[in-house]
């Protein structure tokens, strides 16, 4: 089922329809074998990744997004394109990793294309797909394969502009180490949002998700602490009264991060903190907590930095099952994660990955 975000602030009227190809599971779309990483990267963990850091982006500016496929499973093409269509989705975006063969050495092919439907290259998708490939061309140094005109199902049944980008090849050994460079899936979402505000005639504004924020925004994968005074919509942000010793973990666990469950309600108190003023808030569980935008109270950090400090992977939280164990699996040296200080926690383990397990556990236990 598709999932509509909504922009924290006002909506600027637009509707853009994300699409991560295909899923985790998917047969056959990954690398080869990673000789080093000791295992394939999946083409949707880097479609993903940039999907969420692209949303982000356009959240920020207002647009409503779309993800047509929100869930770690395969999602058929037709469910895809019948969501966008459906919600009445201005653009569709559909993000890729291109591949020749499932080998290395099979061809020589590298490089980033955007895709169109067969014909629209004078309309109003060739246009997107201009823009975009303009700013894709920008970043790390490959080859430009062009605008390509192709019958792909999510190109010829979305009823709005739609354009496909294949941002490296899996099977290109450098490129297909980009897939989990963290910086280089944000550099696609960037230049790809960068585009899309062209199309739309906006004026391209760099997301501040990289700036300290003036102002309580919702962002679906930060830890949200405030920067700026509390906003009477549903994005408050919170911090323990008094002054944060980030030295002091008693202290910095008291920030409290919101969730979509519990939102703030009522507004209990007001106090002045030099400039700024300090507000008591209480959600919807009776929880209270205070919300400021004065720098001594207040510090900004992403979920993924949060989780790595406290737990030693970016995608397990603190208090998540078995995190204890993970935590400790990471200390004793018995699990190194999948790569990108990731631990992939719901995903299964090989016959060799168990293994492996086992070898480490026994040396671990005998040092």
């Amino acid at each position: 089922m598709a999932k509509l975000l909504k922009p924290a602030g006002e909506w600027n009227g637009k509707l853009v329809a994300l699409d991560d190809g295909h899923g985790m599971k998917t047969s056959g779309k990954r690398t080869p074998y990673v000789p080093g990483l000791e295992r394939q990267i999946k083409e949707n963990e880097f479609n993903r990744a940039v999907v969420s850091f692209l949303a982000d982006m356009l959240l920020e500016r207002g647009f409503r997004v779309l993800f047509t496929a929100p869930t770690d499973y395969d999602t058929s093409l037709n469910a895809r394109t019948d969501a966008a269509n459906e919600h009445g989705a201005d653009i569709f975006v559909s993000v890729h990793f291109n591949a020749m063969s499932y080998d290395f050495d099979y061809s020589s092919a590298s490089g980033i294309s955007v895709h169109i439907y067969p014909g629209h290259r004078n309309k109003a998708a060739g246009k997107l797909a201009e823009l975009v490939g303009e700013e894709l061309r920008k970043g790390t140094d490959q080859v430009w394969r062009g605008i390509k005109e192709d019958n792909f199902h999510v190109l010829r049944e979305s009823g709005m502009p739609a354009i496909l980008t294949e941002n490296g090849f899996m099977d290109d050994r450098e490129e297909a180490l980009l897939m989990l460079k963290e910086s280089y899936q944000k550099e696609v979402a960037t230049e790809t949002y960068a585009g899309i505000c062209k199309y739309f005639g906006m004026k391209y504004e760099q997301a501040s998700s990289s700036k300290k924020l003036k102002g309580a925004t919702h962002y679906k994968d930060k830890v949200l602490l405030v920067r700026g005074e509390y906003a009477d919509e549903d994005k408050g942000l919170s911090v323990y009264k008094g002054k944060v010793d980030l030295d002091n973990d008693e202290q910095k666990d008291k920030l409290y991060v919101r969730n979509e469950h519990s939102g703030f309600t009522t507004v209990k108190g007001l106090w002045r903190v030099g400039d700024y003023k300090l507000y008591e808030v209480e959600n919807s569980h009776g929880t209270t907590r205070f919300v400021t935008g004065h720098d001594e109270y207040t510090y900004f950090q992403s979920k993924e930095e949060y989780n790595m400090s406290k737990t030693g992977f970016k995608d397990v939280q603190l208090g998540d099952d078995l995190q204890k164990e993970i935590t400790k699996a990471k200390e004793l040296g018995i699990t190194r994660g999948v790569g990108n200080n990731r631990f992939k926690p719901e995903e299964p383990i090989t016959r060799a990955e168990a293994a492996a397990f086992a070898v480490r556990a026994y040396e671990a236990v005998n040092k």
